[in-house]
């Protein structure tokens, strides 16, 4: 004899609270991500604190467009919180720190250069390439003939 699984009104009821619940346990764990890598700094080690699968983790961020934004707004908060320290030491001790800040946030403190190279008289220069690999072998062989 066949069987045949039946669903009621109340059997699909209940698949959608067991859907509903997957939900729910997913943004928990994505919560708990968040927090552990704002703890933490890092992507890895958040997933490894977390149980959390790095391929579970980027297809997060691929798929959920909230989630996105949060990582986001942690890296933000994270990197404000390392120019805050940075700073902190610059004015304190490090004069290459300092350097480091005032270059970017004032560009008449960067590294900027340019160097222009004309001819005579403004024009183009003359370029000679001469290939000495290739002068190497032929003289390798004129020597033995």
């Amino acid at each position: 004899m066949e069987k045949r699984e039946i669903k009621t009104r109340k059997d699909q009821g209940k698949t959608k609270s067991v859907e509903a619940g997957a939900a729910a346990n997913e943004t928990h764990k994505k919560e708990t991500f968040l927090r552990a890598y704002r703890k933490l700094g890092g992507k890895a080690l958040a997933c490894e604190a977390t149980g959390i699968s790095r391929s579970t983790q980027w297809r997060w961020e691929k798929d959920d467009e909230r989630f996105r934004n949060d990582v986001l707004d942690v890296e933000e908060l994270d990197t404000e919180e390392l120019e805050a320290v940075a700073r902190q030491r610059a004015v304190e001790k490090s004069d290459l720190l300092t350097m480091f800040i005032l270059k970017k946030r004032k560009p008449e403190y960067r590294d900027n250069s340019s160097l222009e190279i004309s001819g005579k008289g403004g024009g183009p220069i003359e370029v000679s390439v001469i290939n000495y690999a290739g002068a190497a072998k032929n003289k390798g062989k004129e020597g033995s003939a």
